[in-house]
């Protein structure tokens, strides 16, 4: 068997390629010099809208703040809902004939999507029924469901939509 000529040492610089080395040096000292510049330019426009009263800048922070405290009210709220529950009640509503794929929650609404894959319609059904009777669901509808002939099982592809209740 012949010897490999592993030589992971030996260097190969080629002329393409301290060209290349070159251009690309002077691309980021180029790119380095217009971020200064630039800087420079925002600090200067800044300073002035300061010297001038700063209406416009003070007026955008207070359109964030708002907007960031609006957010983490809705965040607040979303995690005070009764989310284990909530997913106690799909555990105990699901069997091994149905198989839960995503779930979208709206937590304004109060409203969970549902998709997932039964192995026949009966499934399905059986699945719609079972959350339907479960505690702190209601309004269990079934959205959508279909046939997956391209699968060699043809399980039934389904979307269900249900609003949840209990204290937030």
């Amino acid at each position: 068997m012949k010897a490999l000529d592993l030589d992971f040492a030996r260097t190969h610089a080629t002329p393409a390629g301290w060209v290349l080395l070159g251009l690309a040096t002077f691309v980021a000292v180029d790119t380095g010099m217009s971020y200064r510049q630039l800087a420079s330019q925002v600090a200067a426009v800044e300073a002035r809208l300061d010297r001038h009263g700063g209406h416009g800048s003070r007026l955008a922070r207070s359109e964030r703040d708002e907007t960031a405290l609006r957010d983490a009210d809705r965040v607040a709220r979303s995690l005070m809902l009764p989310w284990d529950s909530l997913f106690r009640s799909l555990e105990q509503a699901t069997d091994e004939r149905v198989a839960l794929l995503a779930l979208q929650p709206d937590a304004r609404k109060r409203e969970i999507s549902i998709s997932g894959e039964a192995k026949d319609y009966d499934a399905v059904l059986a699945f719609v029924t079972r959350l339907d009777q479960r505690e702190g669901l209601r309004d269990v509808h079934l959205v959508r469901h279909e046939l997956r002939e391209d699968d060699p099982q043809h399980p039934m592809y389904f979307s269900i939509l249900a609003s949840w209740e209990g204290r937030p």
